[in-house]
């Protein structure tokens, strides 16, 4: 017997049931037991027309999904009230839906199975669209030949390519997740650091910028990298971005033209300029230091005359093998031997006294005199000899790398006067440019 308890009841139902006729939602309920439908709203049949009073598996015949969702067993192994959400495609109107279905408790008291759709077409194709992008994005990513890198805001590799893991000598696996400080020493990690820093608080790209790297085998890159900022869709800063470039062998070239650059391409010797370089530099250090600086003009005893007794190749020949000698003569790698200009030629001596500088200019002429290059118009000696002028002191701040050359130059004179094959010191160790 049915009360007016129940009757209301059913009205609050049909009133409930009446409000989703006006909803862009596809509700149906279904029985579990027979998989008859039992009610749908009008978005429903405008989707798959009418179906109230068919099975499910006959109503929706166009839908492309699991086995189990087509029919209604699965929802008595489900509590009451716990829903369950999936998706499926509709290959009559070729839509894409998202349903959550859940058992509940009918009218007249029944176990049903109640389900909600929504067309989530225009997401499913944004989606696609989107990882149709991003692969792309990879493809082009992995065609490029330099390395390309993501990493987020503690320095963790997210995103690599594999021009980038060959560099590295790391799988790709080995390198996601990896911190850039596990592949460079503590200075380039700071020199990282601080660029990531500054693209962080700008927002300005950095368009290139060197440092070394650490690949797996421990030979050290230099690369040149760019830096970006990562942004998520709301706007703030999920990491960086950019590319590694390997410039190892860039950088070898630009060395070899800087050593060429600074060397006499006769003797091999330093050349003038970069002479001119060093004395300035240990110029500076003595006068910071405290320490004594000497230098040395040497040159060749008539070499002219050389030159017009043996000829040009005769006297390139001679100039080479002088060169060599003076360069033996000096040890120490902060000591630099140069080809001053001509045939003649200079020694800088860091943090060597007057006792010191006179050792290697005996030497030096030691070596040259062990040559033994005969010489027919010398008016020093059988043989091919060097003359030397040598000047030390603790430079003062007043003290110019013009005055310290110009009196070697005046001791290499007075060696000159005095006979040649001999050196000289300029005694003037308060102001070489006066004459004791």
């Amino acid at each position: 017997m049915t009360t007016i308890f129940d009757q209301n009841l059913q009205e609050s139902c049909r009133k409930a049931l009446a409000v989703f006729d006006h909803l862009d939602v596809a509700v149906y309920v279904s029985d579990p037991n027979t998989y008859e439908i039992l009610y749908v709203n009008q978005t429903v049949e405008r989707h798959f027309g009418k179906v109230v009073g068919e099975k499910c598996h006959q109503a929706f015949h166009g839908l492309d999904m699991p086995c189990s969702f087509c029919t209604n067993d699965i929802i008595l192994k489900r509590r009451p009230g716990k829903p369950h959400v999936w998706e499926f495609f509709n290959r009559l109107n070729r839509c894409w839906y998202r349903c959550i279905d859940k058992a509940i408790n009918w009218i007249d008291g029944r176990t049903v199975r109640y389900e909600m759709a929504v067309d989530i077409t225009d997401l499913k194709e944004a989606e696609a669209a989107l990882q149709e992008s991003e692969e792309r994005y990879r493809m082009i990513l992995e065609e490029i030949e330099d390395g390309y890198y993501e990493v987020d805001l503690k320095g963790r590799f997210t995103l690599v390519n594999d021009a980038l893991c060959n560099a590295l000598g790391y799988s790709r696996g080995e390198l996601i997740g990896l911190d850039y400080r596990s592949y460079t020493d503590a200075e380039n990690a700071e020199k990282i650091f601080r660029t990531f820093n500054e693209v962080y608080l700008t927002g300005k790209p950095v368009k290139s910028f060197g440092w070394e790297i650490f690949p797996k085998n421990g030979k050290p890159i230099a690369v040149e990298a760019s830096v970006s900022l990562v942004l998520k869709q709301d706007g703030r800063v999920a990491g960086f971005r950019g590319i590694v470039r390997d410039i190892s062998v860039r950088k070898h070239a630009e060395e070899i033209l800087r050593r060429h650059s600074f060397q006499d391409g006769l003797t091999g010797l330093a050349n003038r300029r970069r002479f001119d370089e060093d004395l300035k530099r240990e110029m500076r250090r003595a006068r910071r230091d405290g320490s004594s600086l000497s230098l040395l003009l040497s040159d060749i005893d008539f070499f002219k005359r050389f030159n017009d007794l043996h000829g040009h190749l005769e006297g390139d020949d001679c100039l080479k093998q002088v060169a060599s000698a003076l360069a033996r003569a000096v040890r120490r790698p902060g000591d630099l031997v140069a080809r001053y200009g001509g045939e003649e030629f200079a020694s800088i001596l860091p943090e060597t006294d007057i006792q010191g500088a006179v050792m290697v200019a005996e030497q030096q002429q030691r070596n040259v005199a062990a040559l033994n290059i005969l010489h027919g118009k010398s008016e020093a000696a059988e043989t091919v000899t060097v003359s030397t002028g040598i000047v030390s002191l603790v430079p003062s701040s007043e003290t110019t790398p013009a005055q310290l050359i110009a009196a070697a130059d005046r001791a290499l004179y007075r060696a000159k006067r005095a006979g040649r094959n001999r050196f000289k010191v300029w005694a003037a160790p308060n102001d070489p440019c006066k004459r004791k």
